[in-house]
């Protein structure tokens, strides 16, 4: 979705950790007619793809004139919590965030491991077969 607000300036709204988030947010927003934008940081773009998911989230930008009332829409008061390029790792992230993290590296640890004894086994297997 492309608009053209040629004298409003895009404003942070929030981190989503998902599409599904995303199209949610998005969606309560396009009720009212506010326009959306999305921004992918670093790897997070491609890490959607390749893994399903994105380690960064995807953040959404409003214009600058509608931030107050798509605050009022999703419901938060306080405003945005961005604090710039070192908001991932930080300890802002939520307890689902940091469990999610967590099980994607085990996850991928036994996936190696799991190669890693394949490839030995048939080695073994061919030296004595």
């Amino acid at each position: 979705m492309k608009e053209k607000d040629a004298g409003d300036s895009w404003v942070y709204l929030l981190n989503v950790r998902d599409h599904m988030e995303e199209g949610l947010i998005k969606s309560l927003l396009a009720e009212a007619g506010i326009p959306v934008r999305e921004k992918r940081k670093g790897s997070g773009a491609y890490m959607e793809v390749y893994m399903g998911i994105s380690h960064t989230g995807i953040d959404l930008y409003v214009p600058s004139g509608r931030i107050d009332e798509a605050l009022d829409i999703i419901g938060r008061e306080d405003g945005p919590q961005h604090s710039g390029e070192d908001r991932v790792g930080s300890d802002s992230l939520d307890k689902k965030t940091r469990i999610g993290r967590i099980g994607i590296k085990i996850y991928l640890g036994f996936t190696i491991l799991g190669v890693v004894l394949i490839v030995f086994i048939s080695i073994i297997e061919y030296l004595m077969g």
